[in-house]
């Protein structure tokens, strides 16, 4: 009886997590395949990013996860180019996930993870990361639809960013930058960076301190109908 209570709460525990994500993930599509970019191995090694997920004990967590959604074969290709932000055991384990709850998360879930650190097509450094504003601006692989009457898939953004001291992804920092590959690049970030959990207008709408900027966008609003609404753009997922 103490296990299945054990067990219920965790699963529960879990789904606190699972909850930011799954709202985004209803009409996922596969991701295309992207344009590999070649480039000259560090050291002429021909060791790729699936190979080394799968065979270092520090990324075990990441490698069931993968495995899980089938991105693992995809990041052993050696024709396709990646930038992964890999959160290694230590950071799934400080973000509240072990090895035994990848089975217990709703694969979903898990996909949102695995695929919101890759970035596919090209391979970025810390020296490709500006440390001026505006942050840079990469599409992950974590698909969320499609634009809006087209069938072009519409890919969640991430922002790798850079200061004088520290390298991020999103406000996750990197612990671990440039760990290059045959087929792209690692780096190794501090916690699990989800995906976000939240619309412009969730934020924005919740939040005690802008009800002035509430009341100025329904005031634009005035005769507006449909996605001409600065309100309905808000509420949108594909437009924020």
């Amino acid at each position: 009886m103490n296990i299945h209570i054990y067990q219920n709460s965790k699963i529960k525990n879990l789904c606190a997590f699972a909850g930011c994500i799954l709202f985004l993930m209803s009409c996922n599509k596969d991701l295309p395949s992207p344009t590999p970019i070649p480039y000259t191995p560090v050291n002429s090694s021909s060791t790729s990013i699936g190979a080394e997920i799968s065979s270092n004990p520090n990324y075990t967590i990441f490698k069931a996860a993968a495995t899980r959604v089938g991105a693992l074969g995809r990041l052993s290709d050696s024709s396709k180019t990646f930038t992964l932000f890999l959160p290694d055991d230590n950071a799934f384990i400080a973000s509240g996930i072990s090895l035994d709850d990848i089975p217990l998360l709703p694969i979903t879930t898990v996909g949102a993870i695995v695929n919101y650190a890759i970035i596919p097509g090209e391979q970025f450094t810390s020296a490709d990361i500006p440390a001026t504003f505006p942050n840079l601006q990469l599409p992950s692989a974590l698909t969320i639809g499609v634009l809006p009457g087209t069938t072009v898939p519409f890919n969640l953004t991430t922002f790798p960013s850079k200061n004088s001291a520290f390298f991020y992804d999103n406000n996750v920092p990197v612990v671990t930058p440039d760990l290059k590959f045959r087929n792209g690049v690692i780096h190794i970030v501090r916690f699990v960076v989800a995906p976000p959990s939240q619309l412009l207008k969730d934020a924005l709408y919740s939040n005690p301190d802008l009800t002035y900027f509430k009341a100025a966008v329904e005031r634009a609003d005035s005769g507006s109908t449909g996605l001409s609404r600065f309100d309905s753009l808000l509420n949108y997922a594909l437009t924020n």
